[in-house]
């Protein structure tokens, strides 16, 4: 199930008016290209104004923008990148049936999670929110702690216990 032309088209809309910047390039997309770290990190990290967007293969669309240059100051990974700032967490089709809204950390945790290249399952990470694998993702219980809000990790993906999920489809896009 991929992301539809409608789909993307309502959270380019949304995403335009919460970021403020009307041009985006496609970077990354599932559907067409290799789903490993090495090619996500490949195409995120040294850029800016970056969109993660998440489709669970039960029709969830979720995501996050990244404000800030992802720079990797060590060749270990999995490394936390800290972000001091610059991003938020959003949800366009959810469990809920809420209208897209997005989410600020509310205890400075903003640090995404970068895989090693040969990493056989991991993708990429957010901080107290999504771990996106090959199999077997996952949405963090601490969610409504860390983001200060009422709603649960089930809002994402349609459950907290197992918070688990399957990915769709994943796109990565670049602003300016």
């Amino acid at each position: 199930m991929t992301v539809r032309k409608n789909e993307f088209q309502g959270v380019i809309s949304k995403l335009k008016e919460w970021i403020h910047l009307n041009y985006f390039d496609i970077i990354y997309n599932s559907e067409i290209e290799e789903i490993s770290s090495r090619q996500i990190n490949s195409k995120i990290i040294g850029r800016k104004n970056i969109t993660i967007i998440v489709k669970t293969t039960e029709g969830f669309i979720f995501g996050s923008y990244h404000q800030n240059t992802l720079k990797i100051t060590k060749n270990l990974l999995p490394i936390r990148y800290k972000q001091n700032g610059g991003y938020f967490l959003f949800t366009f089709i959810n469990f809920y049936g809420i209208k897209p809204q997005i989410f600020y950390t509310s205890k400075y945790q903003d640090y995404m999670i970068l895989y090693d290249d040969n990493s056989e399952n991991g993708l990429i990470g957010m901080c107290s929110a999504y771990d996106l694998r090959i199999s077997k993702s996952s949405f963090s219980s601490e969610f409504s702690f860390i983001y200060d809000t009422k709603y649960t990790s089930d809002l994402f993906v349609g459950r907290t216990k197992p918070n688990t999920f399957e990915i769709s489809n994943i796109i990565i896009l670049q602003w300016y």
